[in-house]
């Protein structure tokens, strides 16, 4: 977990929205192709994967389709989106709020229910009477970060500690509250006394909490840990209880400051990794530290500085001066805990260099592989048998936003190739739309075959449409009409399945493509 704790810390720079999401039955604005270049966290497991970057949420749940940007789902969100969490078929995602003076917003999807909600953190103004009006306009529930942990969303919140998120029905709501320090109760938002106690506690910014990671394990050690600038707290899942980790034991020179940039759990054995920034004298130097529980003192891993790190395989995946290297994940490894180099440089295939920000390491549940996607400035890189690929060296996949379409329907694709369903939206069946791109303006027609060559339904026929470079989108195709829902021309679903589209043009140019229905 990684986070940008000076934007996270005085949120000064924000995102203007004129929109709000949408009500919780659907989302809108849901499109294929990865939606920005620029990717900023990754979550999921195993073949489902959540990928956040600067212009909104991309998706996919087929491993064996992820390679290719249009089989992705996209969704441009109206906010800045900051953190993601994946966990027990959920996802929870914090977006930047509208100005510096309200909550930010939550969106939160179910695959139980297949609906997209959102969820606002507020304090009940009421309980903050004993406030200024200043005081009351800068005090409230800012979710900056987000993990999944033993069942439950917490979030990271600036003036607001940790909040649990209970999962009634398939939704998400506000169900707890867990303050730095207070070990007397779990605070309910709604019982939350207007007194003194909670004055002293909204408004003591060494409890403003920056960041939040966790451990998924046995009831009696499952732990959070949230960071503020100068100082990392456990909470016991257990009993509620905080204690907080011994800072770092610098030595030499003056130390003029310390700053915690970045926490990770190890969700195997349980150690914790920081990324910490000294400044000795007038040096400012960077560290990656590892917990040492039994001797109360983080211990030295790395000289560098780690942007964002991963688990698997017994290992640490970690990015650090836009290298991959993986770490034995045991303090028995110190001080040699660098195993290898992913050689990612040679492995990317690709120049320039993107800057790499991103990391995920998803095993496979049917084999001892595992897939390990790596975000960047420049699109997603993906090794779907990491364990084998590292071996040989083998190129990274890379996945970039809406790829060439060759003019004159040389190319063409259906997005996805495979049906099945959209999570944003509450729909009892897919659909996928045709990417094509005509060198000059003509009529297209677009039909649909079985694997025997049947005619199962005509999309379109005789459709004016323009030439791809006539549009911004370098395509010919309006994904208002050019879809299929996976139906027949009578409307019934058809049945699973391989089936084939063809798309021809009135000036004689034609296309097929494959499709399958897999629900």
């Amino acid at each position: 977990m990684r986070v940008n704790y000076r934007l996270a810390f005085v949120l000064r720079t924000v995102v203007p929205v004129a929109l709000m999401l949408c009500g919780p039955a659907r989302a809108q604005n849901v499109t294929h192709d990865i939606i920005s270049n620029n990717i900023t966290a990754i979550d999921g497991h195993a073949d489902t994967v959540w990928l956040l970057s600067t212009s909104g949420i991309n998706f996919t749940v087929a491993k064996t389709v992820a390679a290719d940007s249009l089989s992705w789902w996209s969704y441009a969100t109206p906010m800045q989106p900051l953190a993601l969490a994946f966990g027990n078929a959920a996802v929870l995602i914090c977006l930047n709020s509208a100005d510096n003076l309200s909550p930010n917003k939550l969106l939160y999807y179910s695959y139980a229910d297949s609906q997209a909600r959102q969820i606002d953190l507020r304090w009940d103004r009421s309980r903050l009477s004993f406030l200024t009006p200043a005081q009351q306009n800068t005090t409230y529930l800012l979710a900056v970060n987000t993990v999944f942990c033993s069942g439950f969303f917490y979030c990271a919140c600036v003036n607001g500690g940790l909040v649990q998120l209970s999962r009634p029905g398939g939704q998400a709501q506000k169900s707890a509250l867990f303050y730095p320090g207070i070990n007397k109760r779990v605070y309910d938002p709604a019982s939350f006394p207007p007194d003194t106690s909670l004055r002293s506690i909204i408004t003591d910014s060494t409890r403003a909490i920056l960041g939040v990671a966790g451990r998924n394990a046995r009831a009696d050690s499952a732990a959070l840990y949230a960071f503020s600038l100068n100082k990392i707290w456990r909470l016991s899942l257990r009993d509620t209880t905080w204690d907080s980790l011994a800072p770092p034991n610098l030595t030499g020179g003056t130390v003029r400051s310390w700053e915690y940039n970045g926490l990770f759990v190890s969700p195997t054995t349980g150690l914790v990794y920081a990324a910490i920034t000294t400044t000795r004298d007038s040096s400012v130097s960077d560290t990656f530290y590892v917990y040492d529980t039994a001797a109360s003192r983080w211990k030295p891993f790395i000289p560098e500085k780690v942007i964002a790190a991963t688990f698997g395989n017994g290992l640490v995946y970690a990015i650090h001066g836009n290298a991959v290297d993986a770490l034995s994940d045991s303090l028995s490894a110190l001080p040699n805990a660098r195993v290898r180099n992913l050689d990612f440089s040679n492995r990317i295939g690709q120049i320039p260099y993107p800057q790499l920000t991103a990391i995920a390491y998803f095993a496979h549940s049917a084999d001892s592989e595992a897939t390990l996607w790596i975000g960047s400035t420049d699109g997603l890189f993906v090794s779907t048998h990491e364990l084998a690929d590292e071996a040989t060296r083998a190129v990274f996949t890379h996945v970039k936003r809406s790829p060439k379409i060759n003019d004159n329907l040389e190319k063409t694709y259906a997005v996805p190739g495979i049906l099945t369903a959209d999570p944003f939206n509450d729909r009892s069946r897919s659909f996928a739309y045709f990417a094509y791109n005509l060198g000059a303006a003509a009529k297209v027609t677009i039909r649909i075959f079985d694997w025997n060559m049947n005619l199962v339904k005509t999309v379109i026929k005789d459709q004016q449409r323009p030439a791809g470079k006539e549009n911004v989108s370098g395509r010919s195709t309006d994904e208002r009409y050019d879809t299929w829902d996976g139906t027949n021309g009578a409307g019934k679903p058809v049945p699973v399945g391989v089936y084939y589209y063809k798309i021809t043009a009135s000036t004689g140019q034609r296309s097929f493509g494959r499709i399958i229905v897999a629900k």
